[in-house]
C-alpha cells in the first residue's frame, strides 16, 4: 500500500510541478523579395520603430524611402508599394517628395490604408503633419489628405489605429497628441509633453493592447548630452 501511495505522490508532484509543454514548430522556408534594386538612401526605413508594412484582404502594403537627400536638407522621396500576389512582387502605387521621413502605415478591416508623416519644410519652420487615406473604392489611388496642424517638429512620430472606437492616434516629435477619426477629421489635438528643466522628448510611441488600453511611451534626451537619458510611459 505504501508503494502505491509513494507512486501516486510522485505522479501528482510531476503533474503539478512539471514545466508547461511548449510545442516547437519547425521554421518554414523564408522567401526574400527585392522591392527596389536601385534605392538611393542610407536609411530606407528610418524611424524604424514605426510600422512600415500591413496586410489586408487587398494585399500587402509597405512604405519606404527611395531617395534621401545627400545634402541632408531632408527633402526625401518616399513610396507606397502594394503586392497582390502574396509578396512575390511589389508595385509602386504612390510616390511623393516631401521634407519628411518614411510615413507610418495602418489599415482597417474595410481595407483602407492610412499613412501619416510630418513636413518641416525647406527651412525647418513648417509645423504640420499629414494623413493620407487610400481606399479600395479608388483602387488605392487619389488619396484624400488631411492636415494635422502643429504636429511636426522633427522626423520621429508614431500612429496606431483604434478601430473599435473608429479613430487613429498620432503622437508627434513635438509632444502633440492627436485623435483623428477614420474619415480624416481631427477630433482632438493637445500638447501631451513639454520640455522639462533637464530633458526633452525624442522618440514617441503609441500602442493599443488586446483590451483596448492605450499606451504612450517616449524617450528623453538630456539637454547638451547625447544621446538618450530615460524612458517614460503612461497608460490610458
Amino acid at each position: 500500500m505504501y508503494k502505491y501511495l509513494i507512486f501516486f505522490s510522485l505522479f501528482l508532484f510531476t503533474l503539478l510541478f512539471a514545466p508547461a509543454y511548449n510545442p516547437v514548430y519547425a521554421l518554414e522556408k523564408i522567401e526574400v523579395t527585392t522591392v527596389d534594386p536601385q534605392i538611393i538612401s542610407y536609411s530606407g526605413t528610418f524611424q524604424s520603430h514605426n510600422q512600415k508594412v500591413v496586410a489586408n484582404q487587398y494585399g500587402i502594403f509597405m512604405t519606404y524611402m527611395n531617395n534621401r537627400d545627400a545634402d541632408k536638407s531632408e527633402r526625401n522621396t518616399w513610396r507606397l508599394l502594394r503586392s497582390s500576389d502574396g509578396g512575390k512582387t511589389f508595385a509602386t502605387i504612390y510616390e511623393s517628395t516631401n521634407y519628411t521621413l518614411v510615413p507610418v502605415i495602418e489599415t482597417d478591416r474595410h481595407g483602407t490604408i492610412y499613412l501619416a508623416h510630418p513636413d518641416w519644410g525647406a527651412d525647418f519652420t513648417e509645423t504640420n503633419s499629414y494623413l493620407y487615406r487610400f481606399t479600395p473604392e479608388n483602387n488605392f489611388t487619389k488619396p484624400t489628405k488631411t492636415t494635422i496642424p502643429f504636429s511636426s517638429g522633427g522626423g520621429k512620430y508614431s500612429m496606431i489605429i483604434d478601430e473599435g472606437r473608429g479613430q487613429l492616434y498620432y503622437f508627434a516629435y513635438n509632444g502633440t497628441f492627436n485623435v483623428i477619426d477614420l474619415n480624416g477629421k481631427i477630433k482632438s489635438h493637445y500638447q501631451f509633453t513639454t520640455p522639462g528643466t533637464s530633458a526633452y522628448q525624442v522618440y514617441p510611441y503609441v500602442y493599443l493592447d488586446a483590451n483596448n488600453n492605450l499606451y504612450a511611451a517616449w524617450t528623453n534626451q538630456k539637454f547638451g548630452i547625447y544621446m538618450y537619458w530615460d524612458i517614460h510611459f503612461v497608460l490610458s
